[in-house]
């Protein structure tokens, strides 16, 4: 427990670092994600919060707006299952 960050230590959380270096991790430079690889995962976070928002909204658009059946939508989210498995 000696080798994990006050900070760490203080919030009762896990600490991983970023190299396999055996220095403490108070002696050696503290390593940041640079900025492309923070913003792909902040737009990668966004992509998938709109996606699963819509998901749900497409039987309700096929229903009403192109007065589909049951078996159309039924037919629609098969085609979408299989899809998302491969």
């Amino acid at each position: 427990m000696d080798d994990l960050p006050e900070s760490a230590l203080r919030l009762g959380l896990p600490w991983f670092p970023l190299s396999m270096s055996t220095e403490h991790p108070s002696k050696s430079p503290r390593r940041r994600l640079p900025l492309p690889v923070v913003m792909f995962a902040a737009v990668s976070l966004l992509n998938e919060i709109s996606s699963q928002m819509v998901a749900p909204l497409i039987p309700i658009l096929i229903a009403g707006v192109l007065a589909a059946g049951p078996i159309a939508i039924g037919a629609v989210e098969g085609v979408a299952d299989a899809l998302a498995s491969l």
